[in-house]
Order: structure tokens, then sequence, then C-alpha cells
């Protein structure tokens, strides 16, 4: 019998109020970023770095298409999105519009070998992963083999391998047009071995993804990115 996971540690104890400290009953740790247009804070540098700058409003813009591309996949609240990405503005762009739109992310080390991968595919269930073109022979048949993966976003720069797919299951291409906004509910945050703690996802504004999607071919056929 398994024992349900529970977080032992009481909401109310003397550490967390000697600090301040308190998780609202129902929270989007999006916030952490989206907050900055209500404080007025848009235009002030969020990112900086070898691969671009970004502002708080540029970076809001960006995590939001993000969550509709996501969402116009077919993905359902709770639903685990793999992230095999390195250290640029699309990193935490995906991450906080796919925190956004209520999917839990798995933030994967790019150091990661194709038998350790998947694992990680197979144990959460990920249909979707977002990677760096760079790392996209990763994903090879070993690495899909046995899971649920059907889509590879490509983003920074172009991939060349084929992606072959194991067992088909709800693939679907990306719409063009944003699809209507789901009324929210409770979610996990982010998937880790351990507890994870549940939150309510607020709803992006933007339209589209600007990364490349490729779905993975059915076996015996090829989808060539």
């Amino acid at each position: 019998m398994t024992r349900a996971i529970a977080d032992r540690v009481p909401a109310e104890n003397p550490g967390a109020r000697e600090i301040g400290f308190a998780i609202p009953a129902q929270y989007n740790a999006s916030r952490i970023l989206f907050d900055n247009l209500a404080n007025g804070h848009g235009e002030r540098l969020a990112l900086t770095g070898p691969a671009g700058t970004r502002s708080y409003a540029e970076l809001c813009a960006e995590a939001s298409r993000w969550g509709y591309g996501l969402q116009s996949l077919g993905l359902e609240r709770g639903d685990r999105v793999l992230m095999f990405l390195d250290d640029t503005p699309a990193y935490p762009a995906a991450f906080f519009g796919a925190v956004r739109s209520g999917f839990v992310p798995l933030l994967i080390n790019t150091l990661t070998p194709s038998d350790l991968l998947q694992f990680y595919l197979s144990d959460s269930g990920a249909s979707v992963a977002v990677a760096d073109a760079e790392f996209c022979s990763r994903f090879d048949a070993a690495a899909c083999q046995h899971t649920q993966l059907h889509t590879l976003i490509v983003t920074n720069g172009g991939a060349a391998i084929t992606l072959r797919r194991t067992r088909s299951s709800r693939s679907r291409g990306c719409r063009a047009s944003p699809p209507t906004l789901r009324k929210p509910t409770p979610i996990a945050t982010r998937w880790r071995s351990g507890c994870i703690r549940r939150a309510r996802p607020a709803g992006p504004r933007a339209s589209s993804i600007c990364s490349t999607i490729w779905p993975i071919a059915r076996p015996h056929s090829r989808a060539t990115c």
C-alpha cells in the first residue's frame, strides 16, 4: 500500500512566525515574475547575459506566449513538461509560462544522459518536452521508448535530427489561435522527488509561441527537425 505524500512541517510554526513567512491557500509561483507589472516595474531589467537582456515586461510577454503555446498542445492542468534548457532567456520564459498555465515543469540538468532522461520522461509521464537545439540529439529512440512523450519544442536554433515515437497517444499539432482559458483549478507547481505544494494558476494574456514545435513521429514514420 502506497502512503500519501504529506508535508510534515506545519504551516504555523515558531520559525515561520519569526520571519513573517506565510503561504496563501491559493498561490501561483509565476507571481514572482508577473507581479512586477502591477508594481510598475515593467521597464526594469529582469535578465542580462550573453544571450541578451529582457525587461520584466518583455519576459512576461514571452512567458505568456509560452503558456498559450503549451495550452495549444492539449495539455491539462497538472501535466508535466520536461525542460532541457541552457541558461538563456528562453529558460525562465518557458518555466514561468508553464507554471502560470497550470503545468508542472521538470527542470533537467543538461548533462543528463539518454538513459536517465528516459527515466525522467517515464516516471513523470511528460508528454511534451522543451529543449535547446543543441540538446535535441539526447531525445533519441532510447530516451523516448516506453514514455508518453509526443511533442518536442525546439528553441534557440534549428534541430538537425530525426525523432521516432514508440507509442502514439493524443498527438496534436500547435494551433495558430489561442485556446479558451479554462477555469483555474489547484495544480502541482513543480515535479520533484518528494512533497510538492499545490497552487492555483492564473491565466496568461498573450497568444502564441515563438519556438519551433515538432510532434514526435509514430513508429515507422519520420518527423525531421
